[in-house]
């Protein structure tokens, strides 16, 4: 799957249980990067294509507690082919205190070239946020993503904060998943820029394929109705590739942006950066209102 976000859903959960003016329960989109090539190749130009589709909601235990559910798919289309992942979200967020505030998921999912449901397909990681008010304007965030990818095992350490800078300037970070720069321009319409850095792998029988995506996007919410809002984003990658390897060649363990005893060797060039285009769906909840 591709949310921290390594997944579509890190970057969507984050956000969500962020303590922010709004919660997006649910989304729908699709992105797409044209006219990518592999380096030193002489295939032809192709397009790199994603539709995804994700909820989490939270329901209230009491004051303090809230149990997490939601669910994420992702298609990926690469070079004509196609490749799937589903995501179950479990968790719980307690509230400590005024301050204090903790979230836990686990994230079960399956991720492979699409056909037959295999036990190599199946991956299990887990979802860690705590985050402390400094002020009424500003908060810190830090916690940890971790997750049994085909590469071998990922863990990425998380920090960041939220700043309310102004009434209509937010900074949200949560580092090295996402970071968002949000100028709210009126009632209608938010504009900003985006941040998403995410590693992930998916099942290919006798190979993996690993994706390391870091793109940054200028964006528009245009809210259609109050909860009904239109996300339209372009951007450039940054140091963006996609790999295959073969199955027994693994690193010892992985930290999103370097790896140790990382040995392999790649069954495919190098892939060049891009453009891409997003278009979304959101159902949000806007909590100041």
């Amino acid at each position: 799957m591709h949310i921290l976000y390594l997944i579509l859903c890190l970057t969507f959960i984050c956000n969500a249980l962020s303590g922010q003016q709004f919660v997006d329960l649910a989304k729908l989109e699709y992105r797409i990067s044209p006219n990518n090539v592999v380096l030193d190749s002489t295939n032809a130009n192709f397009n790199i294509a994603y539709a995804d589709a994700s909820a989490l909601v939270p329901l209230k235990v009491d004051s303090a507690n809230y149990v997490l559910a939601g669910f994420a798919h992702s298609t990926l289309v690469l070079d004509g082919d196609v490749f799937q992942s589903n995501t179950l979200q479990v968790g719980w967020q307690h509230n400590w205190n005024a301050a204090w505030k903790s979230t836990f998921l686990l994230l079960p999912k399956s991720s492979a070239k699409r056909g037959n449901l295999g036990s190599g397909d199946f991956q299990f990681g887990g979802l860690v946020i705590v985050s402390k008010s400094k002020s009424p304007t500003f908060q810190w965030k830090f916690g940890a993503y971790v997750n049994g990818d085909k590469f071998g095992p990922l863990t990425v350490p998380i920090f960041g904060f939220k700043w309310q800078a102004s009434t209509s300037l937010q900074i949200d970070a949560t580092l090295p998943l996402g970071a968002t720069v949000r100028k709210t321009l009126n009632d209608r319409l938010h504009a900003g820029i985006v941040y998403s850095g995410r590693k992930y792998s998916y099942n290919a029988n006798d190979a993996y394929l690993e994706v390391g995506e870091n793109n940054v996007w200028g964006f528009a919410d245009v809210y259609v109705t109050r909860s009904l809002v239109l996300n339209l984003r372009a951007g450039h990658s940054i140091l963006r590739d996609y790999q295959f390897f073969k199955n027994a060649d693994l690193v010892d363990v992985s930290f999103g942006s370097f790896e140790l005893g990382d040995n392999r060797s790649q069954l495919t060039g190098s892939l060049s950066q891009g453009y891409s285009f997003h278009a979304g769906l959101i159902w949000r909840i806007n909590l100041d209102k």
